[in-house]
């Protein structure tokens, strides 16, 4: 774990770069594997995803980032992440 905040945003950055380059995988795999008619409500779906997740993670960190230490709410979006990916390799 990182001890301070500057390493914590160290890996933040090099994780954050990691997952931009997947949002166009994602894009290309949703035209590749869906039909011409249905791309269009996936890509859909997948932009209003984002932006709800944004802005639910900016309204979480607005009221619990001032109660608890800084590192809690990195702990519990990797603590989703790992849940959603668990869940994620089940469906396959």
């Amino acid at each position: 774990m990182s001890q301070t905040y500057a390493q914590l945003f160290f890996v933040r950055f090099i994780c954050g770069d990691c997952k931009s380059g997947s949002v166009s995988i994602i894009f290309s795999l949703i035209g590749d594997l869906l039909d011409a008619e249905d791309r269009d409500v996936a890509s859909s779906r997948l932009s209003v995803m984002t932006g709800v997740v944004i802005l639910f993670g900016q309204v979480y960190l607005r009221y619990v980032g001032d109660s608890k230490e800084w590192k809690q709410p990195f702990m519990l979006s990797g603590t989703l992440s790992i849940i959603t990916s668990l869940m994620v390799l089940q469906s396959c």
